[in-house]
């Protein structure tokens, strides 16, 4: 409806990183993404999860949230498709 599909839960378990299924889920996101008409892609991840991950997909930081998880931060990401 307002041009973007936004990710709310994105998880691989852990025994199954770095095999390739988290950029193929991402990958088929966008494929959806792009069949819905959307301009971006949206998401939210903590410092402690793998933001370097979703800036290897091409998505850039669009904000930050101090100490949220206290100690932590939250970063906002969007991808232009």
């Amino acid at each position: 409806m307002w041009g973007t599909l936004e990710i709310k839960t994105f998880v691989v378990k852990q025994e199954n990183r770095n095999e390739g299924i988290g950029r193929q889920l991402m990958l088929e996101a966008e494929k959806e993404a792009k069949k819905r008409n959307c301009r971006y892609l949206s998401l939210d991840t903590f410092s402690f999860q793998s933001p370097l991950f979703y800036e290897k997909l091409g998505f850039k930081k669009i904000g930050t949230e101090t100490d949220f998880p206290k100690g932590y931060e939250k970063y906002y990401y969007q991808k232009k498709i």
